[in-house]
C-alpha cells in the first residue's frame, strides 16, 4: 500500500512538472542561453515567463511563506512532543499542524525553484520538493480526518503514516538539495545555504531514526538529537531565507540605472 501511494505521488509530481515546464518554456526563437548572459539586477531575476520575458521580481508571497512556515512549525513542535509523550488529542493536533506546514511550504518550493532556475540540478530538487510537500499534506490531512472520525485507522492509518514519513524524509532531501544549489548558484548567502543542508540532514535523520526505533521497539538516542538539529536548523534557515528573499524583492524594484521604479 505504501509503495503504491508513493508511486502515485511520483506520478503526480512528474505530471505537475510537465505542466509547469510547458507553461514556463520560452517562445521559439528566444534562446535560454541568451537569457543567462544578462548582467546586474536583471541577471538575478532571469526567470522564464510564458511569453519568454523576465519578471521584475520574485512573487512577494515567497518571502512571506518563509516567515509563515516558521509560525506553522512553532505550532507543530509542542503538539508533536505532546503526541510522543501523551498521545490522545495531541495526535490530531500534530497531524493538523503538519498539514499546515506542508501548505505554507509549497510556495517556498516554487520560489526557490525560480531562484535557482539556471542550475541543471534544479529540476530534480524541485520534483523532490513537490513530492515532499504532497506527502506531508496528504498524510497530515488524511490522519487528521481519521482522528476526527475517532475510528480504528487500521491499514489506512498505516498507509497515511507511511506517506507522511516519506514526505518528511524527502523534505530533508529537498532542504539538502536547496542548500547545495544555492551554494552553486550563489543565489543565497553561505550561512543560509549551509543551514539548509544541516536542517535537511536533521529531517532525514529524524525519520530514519524513528523508523529504526519502531523496528527495534525502543527509541534510539539519535531520534531526539536529529529532532533538535532539524527544528533549530529549519527555523534559523527559514528566518534567514525570509530576510534574504525580502531584501531581493526590495532590491529588484530598482532599475539597472539605480532609479526607483
Amino acid at each position: 500500500m505504501i509503495g503504491t501511494a508513493v508511486a502515485y505521488l511520483l506520478l503526480i509530481a512528474n505530471l505537475a512538472w510537465l505542466k509547469l515546464d510547458t507553461y514556463l518554456r520560452p517562445n521559439v526563437g528566444q534562446s535560454y542561453n541568451s537569457m543567462t548572459k544578462l548582467e546586474g539586477p536583471q541577471r538575478r531575476t532571469a526567470r522564464l515567463c510564458p511569453d519568454g520575458g523576465i519578471p521584475e521580481t520574485l512573487p512577494s508571497y515567497v518571502w512571506k511563506s518563509a516567515y509563515g512556515v516558521i509560525a506553522a512549525m512553532l505550532l507543530t513542535i509542542p503538539f508533536g512532543v505532546g503526541f510522543f509523550l501523551y498521545g490522545g488529542v495531541f495526535a490530531l493536533l500534530s497531524d493538523a499542524t503538519a498539514f499546515l506546514v506542508g501548505l505554507v511550504l509549497a510556495p517556498l518550493v516554487w520560489g526557490l525553484y525560480l531562484l535557482n532556475r539556471d542550475d541543471p540540478l534544479n529540476r530534480t530538487v524541485f520534483v523532490i520538493g513537490v513530492i515532499a510537500v504532497a506527502g506531508i499534506c496528504i498524510g497530515g490531512l488524511g490522519l487528521t480526518i481519521l482522528n476526527l472520525q475517532q475510528v480504528d485507522a487500521g491499514t489506512s492509518g498505516e498507509t497515511l503514516l507511511g506517506i507522511q514519513f516519506v514526505g518528511w524524509l524527502l523534505l530533508g532531501g529537498w532542504l539538502l538539495g536547496t542548500g547545495i544549489l544555492s551554494r552553486r548558484t550563489g543565489s543565497l548567502s553561505e550561512r543560509t545555504s549551509w543551514t539548509a543542508i544541516v536542517a535537511g540532514i536533521g529531517s532525514a535523520g529524524v525519520i530514519v531514526s524513528l523508523v529504526y526505533s519502531y523496528a527495534v521497539g525502543d527509541f534510539t538516542v539519535l531520534f531526539p538529537l536529529f529532532a533538535v538539529v532539524f527544528v533549530l536548523g529549519f527555523l534559523v534557515w527559514a528566518f534567514w531565507l525570509g530576510g534574504e528573499l525580502r531584501a531581493k524583492a526590495r532590491d529588484e524594484t530598482v532599475n539597472t540605472d539605480g532609479r526607483p521604479r
